[in-house]
């Protein structure tokens, strides 16, 4: 690349190579990479856990987004269905089966921080449940809106932290 310059000639260069290591020379530093690693570690089991727990969630989440589709008394009638199959999962059947129909709303809004289900709801699972009433598009749609909200927001203190 250049010509050689006759004024260097007596200038010699030898190559020098360091071998640097790249692990920590010092105990310090080998604590602070465990520690470091055990940390990474916890976080990202506590992440896995969460996201395996809440995996019901995901799976009644896309089941209400296909139910949203069908007729409306029907959609009622199925998220109905499908917020007692998770409140059994969630809570226990045990719970669950005791209470009445005022009781188990009580329950899940029990859940929440801002009730999704009020009383007018409740009337109208009653009267489309044990009543065989028609159920109106909006109301129906502002039912499977409420068990929407309940299924994403609702937390379990001994699960959810």
């Amino acid at each position: 690349m250049f010509e050689p310059n006759s004024a260097l000639d007596p200038f010699f260069e030898p190559d020098i190579t360091f071998h640097v290591s790249h692990w920590p020379t010092t105990w310090g530093w080998i604590l602070l990479l465990v520690v470091g690693l055990v940390w990474v570690g916890t976080k990202l089991r506590k992440v896995a856990m969460k996201w395996w727990r809440n995996r019901y969630r995901r799976e009644a989440l896309g089941r209400l987004q296909t139910i949203a589709r069908l007729p409306s008394k029907d959609a009622f009638l199925a998220a109905h269905e499908l917020l007692k199959i998770v409140s059994v999962h969630v809570y226990g059947r045990e719970v669950v089966a005791t209470l009445s129909d005022a009781d188990w709303y009580a329950l899940l809004n029990s859940s929440l921080h801002t009730p999704a289900f009020n009383r007018e709801l409740e009337f109208v699972a009653h009267d489309t449940l044990y009543r065989n009433k028609e159920v109106a598009r909006e109301r129906a749609s502002a039912y499977l809106s409420a068990v929407g909200d309940w299924l994403r927001l609702h937390s379990l203190e001994q699960s959810d932290a």
